[in-house]
């Protein structure tokens, strides 16, 4: 009787709050339930505004080693670490104190040349002699570099960069290059690169310097060694329990490479900055291989995923759901992280009877072992859910068999395919990248690759309810990577030919409108903007407004320049990054038959960015709106704060963070968010940074989260990447990276 009482009551207490949650509830409050008409997707609602949450603002996850526990500090320290010094976090070493420059006609002589007169025995500190110069402090990160452009891979790395520590800018020379950066002549010249490392115990650690210079030494505690171009960990170093000190000593013949211009653009590698260098503190012998634990603050649980994807996880009661590796989409229980069910999705689904007969005999057994494959993997990766994270070997073990099971994933969609239509593990990064949509009935999921887009809808405990493949004829240099949206009980998706509605209940097809994307041919992550016409819901794409019944009611739309998709408050289009220039702008788009498209106000790259308007690169990151004020922050991490009533500019700053703009790897991914009342920032890595709301710059808090992962495109340190953005339920804060997924909260 007791035992039966008590089901009753925990059935009673379950059924309460699945009575309290609903959709008037603000989104991120844990009573928020999604609906038809509030459904949840891309964003939370497309805003990125979850006010409703209640997120911590402390977490992290790093090295059990001695490497999160060095301190580093540029000025000359007077006893234990204190407010000068820093954390050593993601091994990269900022805080230095430079001297320079000095005159180096020939490096491999003036290598040993003593320019400051006893270099082994330096405690320098802030406006202190150097030879005939003097020491000022510089911390390296992005907003301290010369040059941004990431094509030439300029910012693939920390660079302590002495040609905008030393340097005097030149005006752009030629009008017709605007992408030009040049500094006045810095060729064969030598400067010093000074810091102070503390470390509590002794410790044997490798030091990275990375360099593309003729002749770079380092002296550890008064020991010299040269270090050889490219280094990487060969340089194994020894540290005291207290203070060390390092010093660098770089001399260049061309500090930077000659500019020409090439149309728009600047060829590969002209005018690269080469006097530089990056310094890295690694655990010994992990660039090989780190067998060593983590420690986590504030960690929930961690979910490993199969492979890079980009999906943004949402949240429907109690349930999560997210994509994950080429086509798989999982739903999760958000509490403990278990999976409750996993779907591969395949053409299998979209094919009718007829289909599937005629190709049985080849894909029934592959169907047969890719079942067999999932049961087994999620079973797996459920037993191996922690606060922590997985060590080396049980990581091994899981991705042994994920590497199994993607080759057989990889010959399904072969095997289901037709000269190439249906091959949907195809595209950059993942062809899973889309966030999935709920209406709190079903959830809605597209899988896009080069051989097209599979668009399913499953009810909440996993029943595929109906499916439908569209064939892609046309291709782009960066492949499709937009999510649907769920309106009105249609679910509407673009693809690079047309923007197409469905019947979110059936599956059938309502119209579809044509979808030229002109502007941004390279990549395709267009998603339709739900606007006013005539009193009456509207979707805005890049090239046209389109009725809800699919009727072009106008040509136009905003120019853009990224994979960032505006927003639209108060009537207003708010377009972040103009393609033929980078100026922000505010647009009244229709709003009746007899209105046309108009730029009411915007601001210019020189007003948003400096005298260094060139270096302003596209946005991959959303923008927000939050009490008048847009946030938005570009890849290189440059953020601009809008008043958008006043129409000016409130501040901008270069996010200090550890973001990396490689070939593969962008450095300001994730769209800004507004969760309760501070707004979230994320880099690559990981690092987030916590704004307060308003006119100042106000830091609430920095994060880290430390992964050395083997997956392909990890940032320096062998950095697992993080793209997608941020979901906030409650208490809670979902992260989604190349590898894991994150659960966050306060214990």
């Amino acid at each position: 009787m007791k035992i039966a009482a008590g089901l009753s009551a925990v059935c009673l207490i379950m059924a309460g709050t699945s009575l309290l949650a609903d959709d008037k509830a603000p989104l991120g409050s844990p009573d928020f339930y999604p609906s038809p008409e509030h459904p949840v997707g891309w964003r939370g609602d497309g805003s990125g505004r979850f006010p409703g949450a209640t997120p911590p603002t402390k977490w992290s996850r790093r090295l059990a080693d001695i490497t999160s526990e060095i301190r580093v500090q540029a000025v000359k320290p007077k006893g234990k670490p204190g407010s000068h010094s820093h954390v050593l976090e993601y091994f990269t070493v900022k805080d230095w104190l430079l001297a320079g420059p000095f005159p180096a006609p020939d490096p491999e002589k003036d290598i040993d040349n003593d320019f400051l007169g006893g270099e082994a025995e330096i405690q320098p500190d802030t406006g202190a002699k150097a030879g005939d110069k003097q020491w000022k402090a510089h911390r390296a990160y992005e907003g301290s570099q010369a040059y941004h452009r990431y094509n030439e891979s300029t910012c693939t790395e920390t660079w302590v960069d002495f040609v905008y520590a030393l340097g005097t800018l030149v005006p752009i020379q030629d009008p017709n290059c605007p992408h030009s950066v040049r500094y006045a002549n810095l060729d064969h010249l030598a400067a010093y690169a000074h810091t102070y490392l503390y470390a509590p115990r002794p410790a044997d650690v490798d030091l990275d310097i990375l360099h593309e210079l003729p002749a770079v030494k380092i002296w550890v505690n008064g020991a010299p060694q040269r270090v050889a171009k490219g280094n990487r960990g060969d340089v194994k170093i020894h540290l005291k329990e207290g203070w060390n000190r390092l010093l660098v000593k770089a001399i260049c013949d061309q500090a930077q490479k000659p500019y020409a211009c090439a149309g728009n653009f600047p060829k590969d590698e002209l005018g690269k900055i080469t006097w530089r260098f990056a310094a890295y503190i690694r655990p010994a012998g992990s660039r090989q291989n780190y067998s060593g634990g983590y420690e986590t603050k504030n960690i929930a649980w961690m979910l490993k995923l199969p492979a890079r994807n980009a999906s943004q996880p949402i949240v429907a009661g109690d349930k999560l759901f997210v994509g994950g590796g080429d086509s798989d989409l999982f739903c999760l229980d958000k509490h403990s992280g278990k999976i409750l069910w996993l779907h591969t999705g395949t053409c299998w689904d979209a094919m009718t009877a007829e289909a599937r007969a005629a190709v049985k005999d080849q894909t029934g057994p592959l169907l047969e072992e890719l079942d067999k494959a999932n049961t087994e993997l999620v079973s797996l990766l459920n037993a191996n859910i922690t606060p922590q994270g997985l060590d080396a070997s049980r990581q091994a073990v899981i991705d042994q068999k994920l590497g199994e099971r993607k080759k057989l994933i990889k010959s399904l969609h072969v095997a289901l395919s037709t000269r190439g239509r249906g091959r949907l593990y195809l595209n950059e990064i993942s062809a899973g990248n889309a966030t999935p949509t709920s209406d709190g009935k079903q959830v809605y999921w597209v899988v896009q690759g080069r051989g097209g887009y599979l668009t399913s809808a499953f009810d909440l405990k996993g029943k595929l309810i109906w499916s439908n493949f569209e064939y892609q004829k046309t291709q782009c240099e960066h492949d499709t990577h937009g999510s649907p949206l769920l309106f009105e009980g249609k679910l509407l998706l673009s693809t690079l030919e047309n923007l197409i509605a469905r019947d979110a209940a059936t599956g059938k097809e309502l119209w579809r409108t044509p979808n030229t994307i002109t502007e941004n041919w390279n990549l395709q992550v267009d998603r339709p903007i739900v606007v006013q016409f005539n009193n009456r819901p509207a979707l805005q794409t890049p090239e046209y407004l389109v009725s809800m019944n699919g009727e072009v009611l106008a040509k136009g739309g905003y120019c853009g320049y990224g994979c960032y998709i505006p927003i639209m408050e108060d009537g207003v289009l708010y377009n972040p990054c103009n393609r033929w220039g980078h100026e922000f702008q505010a647009i009244a788009i229709p709003g009746r038959d007899d209105e046309k498209y108009k730029v009411i106000w915007n601001l210019d790259e020189k007003t948003l960015y400096g005298p260094l308007v060139h270096e302003k690169w596209f946005s991959v990151a959303s923008p927000l709106f939050a009490d008048g004020l847009i946030y938005q922050v570009d890849l290189i991490g440059n953020l601009a704060v809008i008043d958008t009533k006043e129409k000016k500019l409130v501040y901008h700053r270069m996010m200090d963070g550890y973001n990396v703009n490689g070939s593969g790897t962008f450095g300001y991914c994730a769209s800004p968010t507004l969760a309760g009342k501070n707004i979230y920032l994320m880099d690559c890595t990981g690092y987030v940074t916590i704004l307060k709301p308003g006119s100042d710059f106000a830091v609430a808090g920095n994060n880290v989260l430390q992964n050395i992962t083997s997956l392909p495109a990890s940032a320096p340190g062998k950095q697992e990447v993080f793209y997608a953005t941020m979901y906030f339920d409650g208490k809670r804060m979902f992260l989604h990276g190349d590898e894991y997924l994150y659960c966050i909260e306060a214990k």
